[in-house]
Formats: C-alpha cells, sequence, structure tokens
C-alpha cells in the first residue's frame, strides 16, 4: 500500500468512483449490466438475462449475476433484480460509445418482441431501427383499433419520444 495518497489519487467525484468500478466488471457482467441500464422495464429474472443473452453459457450468466449482487451493482429480492441505484445506471450508460448503445437496444429489442410491443419498438427506434420501429407501431396502433387495452403494457409514455421521431422521419 502506498504510505501516502494524493488527491491525484482519489476519484474526483461518486460517479468518476462508479465508473471505475464498471471498468472492474468481468465482460458479461459488463454487457448483462449495461444491458439492464439502458431496459425499458426496471426489473430483470435470472431467466431474462439468459434469454436476453441467449449466446452466453447459463453458468456464465449465474458468475456475472452474482458478481454484479457482489460488487452491489445490482439489487435482488431473490426473484428478480434490479440496478442498485442511479448512479450506478448513469456510469454503465455514460462508457458507451453509440454503437455499443445501440447494439444492447438491438439485443433488446429481440427481447422484448414476444413480451412487451411497447418496449419492443422503444428499443428499435434506440437501436436506430425506424422503419422496424414504425412497422411495429403502426402493428401496434391497429391493435389499439381492435380493443387493444393499453393498460396492461408498462410505461406507454416512454414512447413519446418514439412517436415523434415516427413523424419526423
Amino acid at each position: 500500500l502506498p504510505s501516502k495518497l494524493g488527491a491525484d489519487d482519489l476519484p474526483r467525484s461518486a460517479a468518476d468512483a462508479m465508473c471505475a468500478r464498471v471498468e472492474q466488471l468481468s465482460p458479461t457482467a459488463r454487457w448483462l449490466a449495461e444491458a439492464h441500464a439502458l431496459a425499458f422495464e426496471d426489473t430483470f429474472t435470472a431467466d431474462d438475462y439468459r434469454e436476453l443473452a441467449a449466446d452466453v453459457s447459463s453458468h456464465a450468466i449465474e458468475a456475472a449475476l452474482s458478481e454484479l449482487l457482489r460488487t452491489h451493482a445490482l439489487l435482488s429480492d431473490g426473484a428478480t433484480y434490479m440496478l442498485a441505484n442511479r448512479l450506478w445506471k448513469a456510469a454503465l450508460i455514460e462508457r458507451l460509445d453509440a454503437d455499443q448503445v445501440r447494439a444492447r437496444h438491438r439485443a433488446l429489442a429481440r427481447f422484448y418482441e414476444q413480451r412487451s410491443k411497447l418496449a419492443q419498438i422503444h428499443h428499435l427506434f434506440a437501436a436506430g431501427l425506424y422503419e422496424q420501429g414504425l412497422d411495429s407501431m403502426l402493428a401496434q396502433y391497429a391493435s389499439y383499433e381492435r380493443g387493444f387495452d393499453y393498460r396492461r403494457e408498462a410505461n406507454p409514455g416512454k414512447l413519446a419520444w418514439c412517436r415523434e421521431l415516427a413523424i419526423t422521419t
């Protein structure tokens, strides 16, 4: 251990400290947490993470979840997982470049395809897949006309930015 710490040895802010912690995560744990930070919904189950990262082994997913719990990036009630706080969310998203953000949103769009059309639309637009997002949005509006119950979908207001983009695109 160093005998003396200077001001330059310490993080300048809580956000900087959190970014340093993100950098220490394994690649699988970091990818899962980044995708979770961008997700339409706040909670996931272990099965959700397995489906989201279908190309990763169950063992690797379990190890990554254990790592995220151990580092206090995630909280769990035993059945679901959520990000521990907004600092983690910001630190996870901040370090991503535009291509990485789009890639995570594409994975989330596939994940939500059979779960929530509103979430899928959100992630299609966020991934830059405007045509697919618009097609899905139009199909969703058609289902409203057939008596779709929007109250079953979580957070429909989160699509406002997609609607504006669909009109201008």
